[in-house]
């Protein structure tokens, strides 16, 4: 039931009519308008209740008809973490369109041609279609929370239809698979060039001894820098590998890897600059 208040002011009496309607969910749907005749505040209080009751989404609609893109990215980012930590990769990609003008369209107004337009842009600034296509599997796994999880009403088939005509159009893509392995020529000018002396006066010794690491071990980069000291059982050949990338998660999953005869020089060498207060052989910022 609609209530109309009056109130005095210098230019006369104006009405504000306010609805509250109950939604499913318990929760009451609020809102007002102001008129200058109580005639047309009623008028439209019966009119916008009849319109609500008979379309109950444009309650929720209304309700987060001003919350951006980026603001869904926000509450995903928050509520994934409180329960487990995003992957390195996963986070780094998502907290970069949280950067781009895309975050800042409002989610409920979103439409095919603006996600095509974000595609466009990213190509022609020299991003990879596979990694264009990633912007839209990310997209799509915040609209899909934002439905479920929250109850913001988006419509996931938009970044269906433009992942769709940026496929056909070949703005997105597959990676391009690697047709040959660096030559030992190649490798050698690489660690020339890290031992060069650097212009900073700082030394790259450790990534001349991370890239070797990384050939001779298999690892991912982000496995390597978390490998700690005490995980190491050198009699037995063998390093405790914390939390590996897995499709079914990567908390808790660690695995033990083999350690090549070749490698043992490659962590000697690293180990003389391990820092006191940490224990990992290769120091990332991001761990």
């Amino acid at each position: 039931m609609a209530t109309i208040v009056a109130r005095k002011r210098k230019s006369g009496t104006r009405y504000t009519a306010q609805i509250r309607i109950q939604k499913s969910n318990g929760e009451v749907y609020s809102e007002s308008k102001t008129f200058d005749k109580r005639a047309l505040a009623k008028e439209w209080a019966a009119r916008r209740e009849e319109a609500l009751r008979n379309d109950p989404g444009a309650m929720y609609r209304e309700q987060h008809r001003d919350i951006t893109i980026g603001d869904l990215i926000d509450r995903y980012v928050t509520e994934r973490e409180e329960i487990d930590a995003l992957g390195r990769s996963k986070a780094a990609h998502i907290k970069m369109l949280r950067s781009m003008p895309l975050a800042q369209l409002k989610a409920l107004e979103l439409t095919p041609q603006q996600v095509v337009a974000h595609v466009r842009d990213r190509r022609l600034s020299g991003t990879g279609g596979a990694t264009v296509s990633n912007d839209l599997i990310w997209l799509r796994v915040i609209f899909r929370y934002a439905r479920a999880a929250i109850g913001v009403p988006v419509d996931v088939h938009v970044l269906d239809d433009a992942a769709i005509t940026a496929r056909s159009e070949r703005l997105t893509g597959r990676s391009k698979r690697r047709k040959r392995r660096p030559t030992s020529e190649e490798l050698v000018m690489i660690g020339d060039w890290f031992r060069r002396p650097n212009p900073r006066g700082t030394s790259r010794e450790v990534m001349y001894l991370l890239m070797w690491f990384a050939i001779y071990s298999c690892r991912r980069i982000g496995e390597i820098c978390s490998l700690r000291l005490d995980d190491f059982d050198r009699d037995h050949g063998v390093w405790l590998v914390r939390d590996v990338k897995n499709p079914g998660g990567s908390s808790g999953n660690d695995l033990e890897m083999m350690v090549p005869d070749r490698l043992l020089p490659v962590i000697d060498a690293a180990i003389q600059y391990v820092s006191r207060d940490d224990n990992r052989l290769f120091r990332s910022e991001e761990r």
